[in-house]
């Protein structure tokens, strides 16, 4: 029986991710676009709303309406957007964040009265609070082209990440590093991108069931993505403080050093990302 399917998603600016303190107006343009899908915008907050409508979901691999596997095609879906974006991401989660409410409490107001040879005097001293408030909406527009993102689906749909084989060591692996960049597209937290990117840039190099590791790993990341071997080598030094106790103030400074540069490189590990992925995919 035909279908269609229609369904919230959600999307934010990669490099200012959703704070308590800032909203999102992204503005994404699917370029020659078909009839068969789209994507259209609904409101802007916290993330920036848009409704999906697939008209034939054949187009996305589906045959079946079976809700499990159309939400499982939808995911995937999100993840081939994913991988063609540059500034912004797609999600199919929807987030809140709240702000602590502050009740400012205005102090009583202070009368003094005063006998003076002319009569009383009566003082009356009122406090008026202020409070400052900033609220920033960041706007963000990208171009995006349908042929692309369904290039990107097909070879995504190849992978079966959902249920990878276990015989299939590269299918297995290259499942781990889509599940981890699809993390990374979906958090809000800078630092938790950062790690899912690393892990996904891991789980890639060594795809085939190889344990490369220190320059060694470096050298292989640099060779596929053109990016320098030293900012490589920084993200490893990095990635390994996040999850290991600093011992020594060079291992604390490397942490420390790490965390202020990440909006610089948030960027471009999120292209070295992308490059091992298909770099895998298209080996698939």
């Amino acid at each position: 029986m035909p279908f269609s399917i229609r369904r919230p998603i959600f999307a934010h600016d990669f490099l200012n991710p959703p704070r308590e303190d800032r909203s999102c107006n992204i503005d994404i343009v699917i370029t020659t676009p078909s009839s068969k899908l789209d994507i259209v915008k609904e409101t802007p907050g916290l993330q920036t709303r848009y409704t999906l409508t697939i008209d034939d979901p054949s187009i996305i691999g589906l045959t079946s309406s079976e809700r499990a596997m159309v939400d499982k095609a939808v995911k995937d879906l999100i993840l081939a957007f994913n991988l063609s974006l540059v500034r912004t991401c797609l999600s199919t989660v929807g987030g809140d964040l709240y702000s602590a409410e502050v009740e400012t409490k205005t102090p009583e107001t202070k009368v003094t009265i005063e006998e003076t040879p002319k009569g009383k005097s009566i003082k009356v001293v009122e406090t008026i609070v202020f409070r400052d408030t900033v609220y920033m909406t960041i706007g963000t527009k990208e171009e995006i082209s349908e042929q692309q993102v369904i290039a990107n689906l097909n070879k995504i749909i190849m992978v079966n990440r959902f249920s990878p084989r276990p015989s299939l060591v590269r299918e297995s692996n290259l499942s781990k590093a889509l599940n981890e960049y699809e993390i990374a597209m979906s958090t809000f937290d800078r630092l938790r991108i950062f790690k899912s990117l690393f892990n996904t840039i891991e789980f890639c190099t060594n795809w085939t069931g190889t344990d490369y590791r220190g320059q060694v790993l470096d050298a292989n990341v640099a060779a596929i993505t053109t990016i320098p071997q030293s900012d490589i080598e920084f993200w490893r030094n990095f990635y390994n403080r996040t999850k290991h106790v600093d011992k020594t103030t060079l291992e604390a400074s490397t942490f420390v050093q790490g965390m202020e540069k990440l909006p610089e490189i948030l960027p471009t590990i999120r292209e070295a990302a992308k490059k091992l992925i298909v770099n895998c995919m298209n080996q698939i």
